[in-house]
């Protein structure tokens, strides 16, 4: 006899419903909040029997409390994943494709939330899964033509139009992570329309940026990261795209309020600021994932002696500065989020930001390291938070089992014990030892045996306090992504040969790339 799932009471399921919209209410849709919330409380009529032959709407529910109780980090029964036994009962009871096709919207809304639950838990090849038959069921329904929610009520046309764009950015993400091809349509090809206001629903601006966010990592993914040759000519100019339209985004998303400050007197709620925190991050991940060719290709140079980071051209440095603040101010902004305790204890973008960070910053600090001047062009290197803080916040999402983000805590920090064995230790002409040299030089010796915070004294462009007053917006002007320039170089084929060389086979994934790294670095001794 099948075990059934340990299910919470009526108070605790509206508890993980909020959990859910918390995280994803305005940045994405997968599902009609107010349907859902009806179906809840018409699941605990009968609780027992809807398990025993449970409807597709009864699985629905169920996944609502399994990705509930993942993002809260609560476990079910003893269960080392928090909400594992819900969503193995929804998995063991999941109609065949045909059926759900049947189930119209529902089906869909079920495959999207299995998507993100084995998302978060890292499970991305058996998200991939998911989220390929999820997205060719959407278009079986016509969910990418303008026409067929045309034809719907207003209500519905609004819920069909923004699944459907959200299974299309879960699609293009999974693809980046695992580095499968893309099964969505091309983006050229659909002709439904970005999501608009409608009564009942949230504002579209936040789901809208995401939406353009997810295009242009696809256009990175299939541009940047491409394992098929493009002509220079059109390389270049797809990457001058790629970078105009960050800017453009840029300039749209400084419109958006930013957590940790309130706007114009208006205070922000906890949704406003986690929205605001994941659009934020993203964006800079984004810029991250764009630029980390750059800083790899700049890492092996200097390791090699080729140059030092003072040797490089302006637009080189500038380039590279941009992507360590870019990391910077996603550990920054996840700091606030756990000071206010709305991280994600297993959530796929937070655990990605922390380590495509905590990527970035380990490469900063391999090119200080073996860096002997002391110039201006340095000072990015030194600045708070570092790589220390994005260890701390990985810690802290292993303080919940969370074992993909102790492995990649774990794989940062193995590396960043190695790096005075990288480095080329500078003769003694070329470096004056200072006190400050001597504490960082055994810090990296050292290892990182326990979290050190930024000086609050320092006050960067835009810095964010470490423990912010959330109706304070001191310094909050000058702290926009506007800030960060994205100036590629005016040489072309100094461009084409920062992306297209032969240091290193990159997918886009974080963590294949991390281990692309230490492949070329160590060799199989890793």
């Amino acid at each position: 006899m099948e075990e059934r799932p340990p299910v919470p009471t009526e108070s605790e399921a509206f508890q993980l419903l909020d959990a859910i919209m918390l995280y994803f209410y305005e940045p994405q849709h997968l599902f009609d909040a107010r349907e859902v919330s009806d179906r809840i409380s018409m699941f605990f009529e009968s609780p027992q029997s809807q398990l025993q032959n449970p409807s597709i709407w009864t699985l629905h529910i169920i996944l609502i409390f399994a990705v509930g109780r993942l993002l809260r980090g609560e476990t079910d029964g003893g269960s080392l994943l928090p909400g594992f036994k819900l969503f193995t009962f929804v998995d063991q009871n999941l109609p065949s494709p045909t059926q759900l096709r049947k189930q119209g919207l529902a089906g869909i809304e079920v495959l999207a939330l299995m998507v993100v639950y084995l998302q978060n838990i890292d499970q991305k090849d058996d998200a991939s899964i998911y989220a390929g038959l999820a997205i060719r069921l959407a278009i079986m329904h016509g969910l990418h033509r303008g026409h067929t929610t045309q034809r719907l009520r207003r209500s519905e046309s609004t819920h069909a139009n923004r699944l459907w764009w959200t299974i299309h950015m879960l699609e293009k993400r999974i693809a980046i992570a695992t580095g499968f091809p893309l099964v969505a349509l091309d983006d050229t090809i659909m002709d439904t329309s970005l999501p608009t206001d409608s009564p009942g629903f949230p504002n579209p601006s936040s789901i809208r940026m995401n939406i353009r966010i997810a295009q242009i990592q696809g256009k990175i993914y299939s541009v940047i990261y491409s394992s098929e040759p493009h002509p220079e000519d059109l390389f270049l100019a797809n990457v001058q795209e790629i970078v105009s339209s960050l800017t453009q985004l840029a300039h749209h998303i400084s419109h958006i309020p930013l957590a940790g400050a309130s706007a114009l007197g208006h205070q922000m709620s906890r949704r406003e600021q986690r929205t605001s925190i994941s659009l934020y991050t993203v964006l800079y991940t984004t810029i991250m994932l764009t630029l980390r060719p750059v800083m790899l290709h700049l890492t092996k140079s200097i390791l090699n002696a080729e140059t030092t980071f003072a040797q490089t051209t302006k637009d080189f440095q500038q380039l590279s500065c941009t992507c360590i603040e870019a990391a910077r101010r996603s550990i920054e902004l996840l700091m606030v989020a756990k000071k206010e305790d709305m991280i994600a204890k297993f959530g796929f973008f937070d655990l990605d930001t922390m380590f495509s960070a905590g990527f970035i910053m380990l490469l900063a600090a391999i090119i200080e390291a073996a860096s002997p001047e002391h110039s201006a062009s340095m000072v990015p290197f030194k600045s708070s938070p570092s790589i220390l803080e994005a260890i701390t916040l990985l810690d802290y999402l292993g303080t919940f089992n969370n074992e993909a983000a102790i492995q990649r805590r774990d794989q940062i920090q193995k590396l960043y014990d190695r790096i005075p064995s990288l480095v080329r230790q500078p003769h003694p002409s070329e470096v004056s030892i200072t006190s400050e040299g001597n504490h960082r030089h055994n810090a990296l010796a050292e290892g990182i045996h326990a979290p050190v915070y930024p000086d609050e004294s320092h006050q960067g462009i835009g810095r964010v306090p470490q423990s912010p007053n959330i109706t304070d917006n001191t310094g909050i002007e000058g702290w926009t992504v506007n800030s960060l320039p994205l100036q590629l170089p005016d040489d072309p084929q100094r461009m084409y040969t920062l992306y297209h060389n032969d240091d290193f086979t990159l997918t886009g994934g974080d963590v294949a790339d991390f281990e692309e790294l230490e492949r070329h670095l160590f060799g199989n001794e890793g």
